[in-house]
């Protein structure tokens, strides 16, 4: 089951997709959404005060959209994304974790061979290997926040 906080930083994706004016959903869009709001799911793996700076350098590495204004719901993923969803619940699964939050969706993101946004999230010392070993650590980050 996906955690509501983890359902929210999905549409905040949507949102920034559709802000940027970007024609499909990217692991950046889903870093954005994750880094947007106050997500206790990340604390785990991730210092509340990197958020900003992270946020700060995700943008500074994407380039201005062209796509037309469209309705939020019509924006796609992107390859990409989908295939760091599909490590979120893979990672989730292999560590035994009955709920899907937002620390596996970061865990997705650092395992897709893009450099957008693992390069960003790995410059603030966030790694595949210190990310799997805090959610093995501290399973209530896995708890559902409903």
């Amino acid at each position: 089951m996906f955690s509501d906080q983890l359902k929210s930083a999905l549409l905040s994706a949507r949102d920034e997709a559709a802000r940027l004016r970007h024609a499909s959903i990217g692991p950046e869009h889903l870093a954005l959404g994750l880094l947007h709001e106050p997500r206790d799911e990340l604390s785990v793996v991730l210092a509340g005060q990197q958020a900003p700076a992270l946020v700060d350098a995700l943008l500074a590495r994407m380039d201005a959209g062209d796509a037309p204004e469209q309705w939020v719901f019509d924006i796609p993923y992107s390859p990409e994304a989908k295939l760091a969803i599909k490590h979120m619940v893979v990672e989730a699964k292999a560590l035994g974790h009955a709920d899907v939050t937002c620390a596996h969706l970061l865990l997705g993101l650092l395992l897709l061979t893009v450099p957008m946004p693992r390069s960003v999230f790995e410059s603030a010392g966030v790694t595949v290997e210190g990310t799997r070993a805090a959610l093995r650590v501290d399973p209530s980050s896995t708890q559902s926040s409903n």
